[in-house]
């Protein structure tokens, strides 16, 4: 077995999986390190760590290989758990368990700790919420992404670390290339000639009727101004089925992504658009960060929450129909340059938190930072 090396971070989340928001925060995270501690050597636990390391050129490992898990962390100085929604339970209790366990063999390992950036909740379990209490109370640090995090921690008993408050990763994601994204919507057939806005939605329960008032909305959008829909699922292989549901409803308006891309291209198309009627939390991240306003579906409290923080317009899931969206849609219009100057005004405010999540890791590895960006 090789000895600890202090550069060697082993960072675990949502990887490999082909999520467009969980792959963003991966690609902030890469690229954070490299502009804060250019000698620090992310490696990645993934779920394809083929096409982890073919993207990134980074060194990743699969998140199922217990055993290289475990050499792993012998050999890395800290142990990233995020960032993102990792510890929740409303989709059954397996994601809290991997990631507070992985958190407690590298404890045991002798790695130092760190919840980085991550959103917490919900909870609703006793055995989660007791499970977190006690990995969490043992970290070295804890950064989360939003207030609503650090009270459900309090509420829980977290009290030894330190916690500090920060910002998604994502708000460090720089867009590509205009050559890159001229490609790009010349290969899409997305075009500038009529002004174009994102939609993305993702299934949630039953997912009864809400894309097709989502996409109806999006055809009357279209009647009345011209304006294209381009619609993005943020991860292909379970969002398709309602993004085709609100595309038919629209009657074939605008155009579905096709492409699989990066982040930071997705964040290219974002910076042309001109707003966003978005359900995944990252593609109103993305919104906020091109400076464009948005109105989010709020199938979670973490988007109803985000959408508070930048002062814009969030839509419960349960009284979505056209007339809600196009209301929302005529507010933003009508105040646009208000609402673009505040999304562009939080994306700063965010960037510099979300970059202090990478200063305090440099500093729990015993990397020496670059000067403060």
């Amino acid at each position: 077995m090789l000895g600890r090396r202090p550069e060697k971070i082993l960072v675990s989340g949502y990887y490999g999986f082909g999520n467009t928001g969980d792959e963003a925060i991966l690609q902030s995270v890469i690229n954070g390190f490299k502009k804060i501690s250019p000698g620090a050597r992310p490696v990645i636990l993934s779920s394809d760590p083929g096409k982890t390391r073919k993207l990134y050129n980074v060194e990743a490992v699969s998140r199922n290989a217990i055993l290289s898990i475990i050499n792993m962390m012998h050999q890395c100085s800290l142990f990233l758990s995020g960032g993102g929604g990792l510890l929740q339970d409303s989709t059954g209790w397996k994601s809290v368990y991997y990631y507070m366990g992985l958190m407690k063999l590298a404890m045991m390992s002798g790695c130092k700790t760190m919840m980085f950036g991550q959103g917490i909740g919900p909870l609703q379990g006793e055995q989660s919420r007791a499970f977190v209490r006690y990995v969490a109370n043992r970290a070295d640090y804890i950064t989360l992404r939003d207030h609503p995090s650090a009270k459900l921690l309090r509420d829980l008993g977290v009290t030894k670390p330190p916690v500090s408050v920060t910002a998604d990763m994502v708000f460090c994601l720089e867009p590509a290339g205009e050559q890159r994204i001229e490609w790009i919507m010349k290969n899409e057939g997305v075009t500038e000639r009529n002004p174009f806005y994102i939609i993305s939605l993702r299934s949630w329960g039953d997912s009864a009727g809400f894309p097709e008032q989502v996409g109806k909305a999006a055809a009357s959008i279209a009647y009345h101004t011209g304006w294209q829909p381009v619609f993005i699922p943020f991860q292909h292989d379970t969002d398709m089925e309602v993004t085709r549901r609100a595309w038919d409803a629209s009657g074939n308006t605008g155009i579905i992504l096709s492409g699989n891309y990066l982040p930071d291209e997705l964040l290219s198309l974002f910076c042309r658009a001109h707003f966003t009627i978005g359900m995944r939390l990252h593609s109103l991240i993305f919104s906020t960060v091109a400076g464009i306003p948005s109105v989010g579906i709020a199938y979670d409290p973490k988007v109803s929450n985000f959408m508070e923080t930048i002062q814009g317009i969030s839509l419960p899931l349960a009284k979505i129909n056209e007339d809600a969206v196009l209301e929302s849609v005529q507010v933003i219009l009508d105040s646009y340059d208000g609402y673009s100057r505040t999304a562009a005004l939080r994306a700063s405010e965010f960037r510099e938190k979300a970059l202090d999540n990478i200063r305090i890791a440099s500093k729990l590895a015993g990397l020496k930072p670059a000067n403060r960006q």
